[in-house]
C-alpha cells in the first residue's frame, strides 16, 4: 500500500457520524483503494516523474513543455522533411496552440527559428538554433540521468517496459506520427 489514505472506512456499521456524513450517498469504486487502480498509480507515477524531471531541468530555465518542444524539434530533425508547428504538436501529441505559444517563448530566448514554408503559406516550419541545440543537448543528459534513477527499480528489463508503454499507447491512440 503505497502512499494510501483510508479516508473513510468500508467497514460494516460505518455510519460517518461525527464526520456529518449519516445522509451521504458514498461513491463505490471497482477497486479497495485508488492504490489498487492502474490509473490511479499511473497518474501518481507520471506526476513524481514529472516533479524529478522539472527538478533536474532547473539549471536550464526550461520548463516540461519547452524541453519536450526542443527535443522533438531535435529528433525530427533527423528526418528530411520540414518541421511545422502542426507535425511537431502531432509528434509530441500536443495541443496545437500551445506548442505554437511555447515555440514563441522558444524563439525569444534564441532556442528556435521560425520561417514561412516554402510549400504552405499558412504554415511555419522551425528548427532549433545553435543555443538550442546546446541547450537540449544539456537536458537531455539532465533528463537521462533522472530516468536512470527512477526507472532502476524495475523488475523489468528496459526493453520489457518500454514494448509495454508502446503497446499500451499504440492500442489506445490512432493517428501519431513515427519517425
Amino acid at each position: 500500500m503505497i502512499g494510501a489514505v483510508d479516508c473513510l472506512p468500508d467497514a460494516p456499521g460505518f455510519s460517518g457520524g461525527s464526520l456529518g456524513l449519516e445522509n451521504k450517498r458514498l461513491v463505490k469504486f471497482s477497486r479497495g483503494r485508488p492504490d489498487e487502480s492502474l490509473g490511479y498509480m499511473l497518474w501518481q507515477t507520471c506526476n513524481l516523474w514529472q516533479r524529478k524531471i522539472v527538478k533536474a531541468l532547473t539549471p536550464t530555465d526550461l520548463t516540461l513543455a519547452q524541453f519536450a518542444v526542443l527535443a522533438g524539434i531535435a529528433w525530427l530533425e533527423r528526418a528530411p522533411e520540414p518541421i511545422t508547428q502542426v507535425r511537431l504538436a502531432r509528434y509530441l501529441n500536443m495541443d496545437v496552440t500551445m506548442t505554437s505559444q511555447v515555440l514563441s517563448r522558444l524563439e525569444s530566448r534564441g532556442l528556435v527559428s521560425k520561417k514561412a514554408s516554402g510549400s504552405d503559406s499558412r504554415a511555419n516550419t522551425v528548427m532549433l538554433t545553435k543555443k538550442g541545440a546546446d541547450l537540449v543537448t544539456e537536458a537531455l543528459g539532465l533528463a537521462h540521468s533522472v530516468e536512470t534513477s527512477f526507472f532502476r527499480s524495475l523488475h523489468i528489463s528496459h526493453d520489457e517496459f518500454m514494448k509495454s508503454l508502446e503497446s499500451l499507447i499504440e492500442s489506445n491512440e490512432s493517428g501519431k506520427e513515427s519517425l
